[in-house]
């Protein structure tokens, strides 16, 4: 506040310095970067070739971008005076917004050049950032003629500050002074454009009226027309309401049928569940049945089975009591055989000792502890 109280002024025009240090981004390709500053009537970009790659992320910039700015005074306060420093990238050919960085000017008057780091706004890599320094040179008072001349570039030629801190004869106005006056300027053109639209209203609603004198004679009979009518209309309107409540009848009557036909439908539903259900379990039944006549007629024939081996046993036991005897036969008919002096007979009875044995093995070997025995051997 200083400056504008030495000043005198509401508004005072400054030359802002931004220096740019280094950046710091992550991208997924190769991007050719550049920052601009744009004001309301210029823009300016670095020249500087600046490539963030995956390889390299910080990049050195040392450049300068300089431009005028005036700061106005509000019930003896200085408002925020924000800029914006977009962060563009340039890849496969085409511009695209990077990020940006918010700043307020206001912050840096009177203030000492000091290296910032500022993060990038609305930035894919949330952890990119810039280093800029920041310097506010004051040119002195604003003018209506200066501030209409806008922003300056740092090496375009400016005023000189001594001239600008002199008296001036035109009257000061800051910008919302300016935006104001061409609010009230249009205000009253569309007031006149208002009035001559009323003053054309006048005179027609005059000529209604003349007419309106001159159709007094039938007003009557136009008002008799209207209530003949707003009585057909009344009547209709009776009518409909009538129709109305015989649709709601009806509408009702019909949710009822569709009512009972829903239960009864879940009736038939479940009636033909039902006698699906009892088809299954008749089957079922005769599915258990005929498994049960199967289970009898295999236990029937696991009982037949079982008969048949103790039979066979005891037919084993009964030929192995036979095989004894006529072991023993043998034996005492070798007794026999040796005294024996004539060999013809000791060959017939050796002859008709082995075709015992052979019979004898060939009814052992023929019955098994599995196999039906044979009724007629037995």
């Amino acid at each position: 506040m200083d400056i504008f109280e030495r000043l005198g002024a509401k508004g005072v025009k400054f030359n802002f310095e931004i220096e740019f240090h280094y950046i710091e981004i992550e991208l997924p390709q190769e991007t050719h970067i550049k920052v601009e500053w744009k004001s309301h009537t210029k823009s300016i970009k670095t020249s500087s070739e600046i490539v963030v790659d995956n390889d390299k992320t910080k990049v050195d910039i040392e450049e300068t971008l300089s431009n005028t700015h005036t700061i106005y005074t509000k019930k003896h306060s200085i408002p925020d005076k924000k800029i914006e420093l977009k962060v563009l990238g340039e890849i496969n050919g085409k511009i695209k917004d990077i990020g940006k960085v918010v700043l307020n000017l206001v912050e840096y008057l009177d203030a000492p050049v000091i290296e910032q780091v500022h993060r990038i706004e609305k930035c894919k890599d949330k952890n990119a950032k810039i280093c800029i320094s920041v310097k506010a040179e004051s040119l002195g008072a604003a003018t209506l003629s200066s501030t209409m001349m806008g922003s300056t570039i740092g090496n375009e030629a400016v005023e000189d500050p001594q001239q600008l801190e002199e008296p001036q004869q035109e009257v000061l106005l800051s910008e919302e002074t300016q935006h104001v006056l061409t609010e009230l300027k249009t205000q009253c053109e569309k007031s006149e454009k208002t009035l001559e639209d009323l003053s054309h209203e006048n005179h027609e609603l005059k000529e209604k009226n003349s007419k309106k004198d001159q159709d007094a004679n039938y007003s009557e009979e136009s008002e008799n027309k209207l209530n003949e009518k707003i009585k057909k209309a009344k009547a209709k309107n009776k009518s409909r309401k009538q129709d109305i409540e015989k649709i709601e009848n009806n509408v009702e009557e019909l949710n009822e049928v569709l009512e009972r036909l829903k239960y009864e439908k879940e009736g038939i539903i479940k009636e033909l569940a039902m006698k699906e259900l009892d088809k299954k379990e008749d089957h079922l039944k005769d599915k258990i049945d005929e498994l049960k006549e199967i289970r009898e007629r295999i236990e029937e024939e696991e009982s037949n089975q079982k008969k048949d081996e103790n039979e066979l046993n005891k037919n084993i036991q009964l030929l192995s009591k036979k095989n004894d005897f006529l072991e023993s036969e043998i034996e005492r008919l070798r007794v026999k055989l040796e005294p024996a002096q004539k060999e013809e007979e000791r060959d017939e009875i050796e002859e008709m000792l082995f075709d015992n044995m052979k019979n004898l093995r060939n009814i052992t070997t023929r019955y098994t502890v599995t196999e039906k025995p044979r009724k007629d051997l037995v």
